[in-house]
């Protein structure tokens, strides 16, 4: 996030933090690969999720092109579950030939609960500096924990 974006988001009071993130300045050249700077991204903002979530604070996870249509009441309507993902594309393949489904990494709601920061302990764990967080949520949540999944 550059700085110039920090400032204009706080001057319209829009609640926005490089929780995270590194303030970029302009003036210096950045020689990161793209692919390699939207991992940097993907593990950097589940540090930041973490770090709300030991607030108590719950969060909702969204890539910014999700598309919401209508209003949801989060907190009351989904207070029964930890952990809610959206279904993901079908990414990653292998993962998703051998259970019939994946969640998406760009969408999530996350309440502020011990097993949920848990949880997101071992995103970011496995994330390390950069991270293709889809991958990593799906081969925790498939492979490696023992999740309990509804269909609702």
């Amino acid at each position: 996030m550059s700085l110039e974006t920090l400032t204009q988001l706080q001057a319209r009071n829009i609640t926005s933090q490089p929780c995270g993130f590194s303030i970029v300045d302009p003036s210096q050249k950045q020689h990161i690969k793209p692919l390699r700077r939207r991992r940097r991204l993907f593990a950097a903002r589940w540090k930041c999720v973490l770090h709300e979530l030991k607030q108590g604070t719950h969060v909702i996870l969204t890539d910014v092109d999700n598309h919401f249509t209508r209003h949801v009441p989060i907190v009351e309507s989904f207070a029964h579950w930890n952990v809610m993902h959206a279904y993901s594309n079908g990414f990653p393949l292998k993962l998703h030939a051998k259970h019939g489904f994946t969640v998406c990494g760009g969408m999530s709601w996350l309440q502020s609960h011990p097993a949920t920061i848990r949880f997101v302990e071992r995103v970011v764990q496995r994330c390390g500096e950069a991270c293709d967080d889809q991958v990593v949520l799906n081969s925790l949540l498939l492979e490696d924990l023992d999740v309990e999944w509804t269909i609702d």
